[in-house]
């Protein structure tokens, strides 16, 4: 769009105006002019020793007046000497990411003229304490108040119908919310990180969404979405529930037992990822799926049960369950997902079922406690590194069934003796599948069957 130096506008004051008019060429904010009466105020590269700023009403531009209507896009982005800065009752909308990492910024007043907030305004905003919404705002959009670390109070109000992904991201030092019966839409981790939050609150006459003892649940109870994170001891999911949400219990590091009902069918996405203090979990036998994610990062979970109910192991399920030592998979699994058991790095043995067709890649990365491990016949995959520095096993038997086995698949296991049957000839291995391993052995040619790993 044209910069106020490219366009010539007719002058549109009248008498009865009475907000002072500020030349443009007067103020070391830059203008892009929106429409033959309106301009917002846009990013330019002096603005970074900004300390506070106050934009104008009105501005001449060359021999023309327009009305400031907008804070543009990534206007005072970066602006970290920002303190603080006056609105203008004349603007309306604030953009994508005006105000993001303006880190010092303490305090700023809204105009209750402002209609829209776009995503990310506020990002990284960490000085921010407190903060209005004016009541003719109806979104809350994607990551709008992410990282704001010191906000400690908001008040939702009653006209926002949606609370975007992220909206409130790392707001670490909030302590409640309250959501008016206005609310139709909530965003996936809308108040992920926020390690203070004790309690959410929904308004009764609210037809989408309910809480109960500051726990979010949709309307009816039978799906769990937001538990907040400084909820600690013992939790028990009521038996309404049919679905845990995705990450309905992420980074509740302080809940240290968690009572799953035979009602659950489903567990969603990250639902449990980060419980640090979680040592151990059931889950029923009504549980036929589990997310990407569920579980990964729950440092002190020993020990699990799968179901028979439950067909697959997604991606990164277990990662990173530095303290997982016992883990029992059902035969009904068929497939184990990328990352699922990586860093695992206690665990010692894990049988993989017969259904089991293919490992993805990183499987069991970094799993240094494991000393041996089966691949059942059925298996046609191992992926990408899937053992990758498994440094303590000592064997391993790689069935015909086999066809691909991916780059690094065994890299730097320094200990390991393996034996491939490659008696169907249709075997691909990739680059560095068995470098450093102690040997390989092919079935095929007894009298060449054992390879240096190094041409491998």
């Amino acid at each position: 769009m044209p910069t106020f130096a490219a366009r010539k506008k007719k002058d549109n004051t009248t008498k009865s105006e009475t907000a002072e008019v500020v030349n443009a060429t007067n103020t070391q904010l830059k203008f892009n002019i929106l429409t033959d009466s309106t301009a917002e105020v846009i990013n330019d590269d002096s603005y970074w020793s900004l300390i506070s700023i106050e934009v104008p009403e009105k501005v001449r531009i060359a021999d023309n007046i327009f009305t400031v209507t907008s804070v543009g896009s990534k206007a005072f982005e970066g602006c970290q000497s920002l303190t603080s800065i006056e609105i203008p009752t004349s603007v309306t909308s604030i953009e994508n990411e005006a105000f993001s990492d303006c880190s010092s910024l303490t305090k700023i007043n809204i105009p209750s003229s402002v209609k829209h907030i776009g995503e990310g305004a506020f990002f990284g905003c960490k000085s921010l304490a407190d903060i209005e919404i004016p009541t003719k705002v109806t979104s809350l959009e994607y990551g709008v108040f992410e990282g704001c670390k010191n906000l400690t109070n908001i008040k939702i109000p009653d006209n926002i119908t949606n609370i975007g992904s992220t909206a409130f991201y790392r707001c670490s030092s909030l302590k409640k919310i309250e959501i008016p019966s206005s609310v139709t839409s909530i965003g996936n981790g809308a108040f992920y990180g926020c390690d203070e939050l004790k309690s959410i609150t929904v308004d009764p006459n609210n037809t989408n969404y309910s809480s109960e003892d500051g726990v979010l649940y949709n309307k009816d109870k039978t799906e769990i979405i937001v538990v907040p994170e400084a909820i600690k001891g013992k939790f028990t999911i009521p038996s309404s529930v049919i679905d845990i949400n995705k990450g309905a219990f992420a980074r509740c590091r302080n809940l240290k037992n968690i009572e799953i009902p035979s009602s659950v069918n489903a567990i969603g996405d990250f639902a449990f990822s980060d419980c640090e203090g979680l040592t151990n979990i059931t889950i029923p036998s009504s549980v036929s799926k589990i997310g990407d994610y569920a579980f990964s990062t729950c440092k002190n979970l020993a020990s699990i049960v799968i179901p028979s109910s439950v067909t697959s192991i997604g991606d990164w399920v277990f990662s990173h369950c530095y303290n997982l030592t016992n883990i029992d998979l059902p035969s009904s699994i068929t497939s184990i997902g990328d990352w699922a058991f990586a860093n695992c790095e206690v665990l010692a043995n894990i049988k993989i079922p017969s259904n089991v067709t293919s490992l993805g890649d990183r499987a069991f990365f970094h799993c240094y406690s494991l000393t041996s491990i089966n691949i059942p016949s059925n298996v046609a995959k191992i992926g990408n590194s899937a053992f990758e520095t498994c440094t303590n096993m000592t064997s391993i038997e790689i069935p015909s069934s086999v066809v691909n086995i991916g780059e690094k698949a065994f890299y730097d296991c320094k200990n390991l003796k393996i034996v491939i049957d490659n008696t169907k000839n249709n075997l691909k291995i990739g680059n560095d599948a068995f470098h450093e391993c102690e040997s390989v052995t092919y079935t095929k040619d007894a009298t060449e069957s054992t390879r240096s790993t190094e041409q491998q």
